[in-house]
């Protein structure tokens, strides 16, 4: 999957820049680290605000909540009146009939959820949530930003190696 080339050049990237305070005076590394920070923070904020306002759009949409609330109410009838044709065996036509009519009100929760749901929002927040949380790591790094950039592909070299090993590779 991924080159040994590649690993080693993530993990020389990562040794840099975990290890570039020991090169330089404490005034520069205050200096990098506070423009770094800064930036992560503009960026969290940025990925904030792009979560929020598809929040803001999820509340604003409730015609897939009318449908959803529909579908519930129709699968609950549906298992009620199953229950009701159940005790007779000559009644075995309606019940296959409102098993399938129940079967369909759950696609359609089913499908609303999925749809509505996840694909539109959640989906649509993932990668800024994963800003955020990366954001927020870099910004709170005890040894700074830049060793904790250094870190992150420390990680994504051992991650590569794992996939290697995992696929026998």
């Amino acid at each position: 999957m991924f080159s040994e080339n590649i690993i080693l050049l993530l993990q020389f990237i990562a040794t840099i820049l975990m290890g570039y305070d020991y090169f330089v005076t404490e005034q520069f590394k205050d200096k990098i680290d506070a423009w770094a920070e800064n930036t992560a923070e503009a960026a969290k904020q940025e990925s904030l605000a792009v979560v929020s306002s598809q929040i803001k759009v999820l509340k604003t949409q409730t015609g897939w909540l009318y449908a959803l609330l529909i579908f519930l109410l129709g699968a609950y009838i549906t298992h009620a009146m199953m229950h009701q044709f159940s005790d007779d065996p000559n009644n075995i036509g309606y019940l296959i009939f409102f098993s399938l009519a129940w079967l369909l009100c759950v696609a359609g929760i089913a499908y609303n959820v999925v749809n509505k749901i996840i694909a539109e929002h959640l989906a649509a927040m993932l990668v800024p949530l994963t800003k955020v949380t990366l954001y927020s790591y870099l910004r709170f790094t005890p040894k700074g930003a830049i060793a904790g950039t250094g870190m992150l592909f420390l990680l994504t070299s051992f991650l590569c190696r794992a996939i290697n090993y995992n696929y026998g590779i």
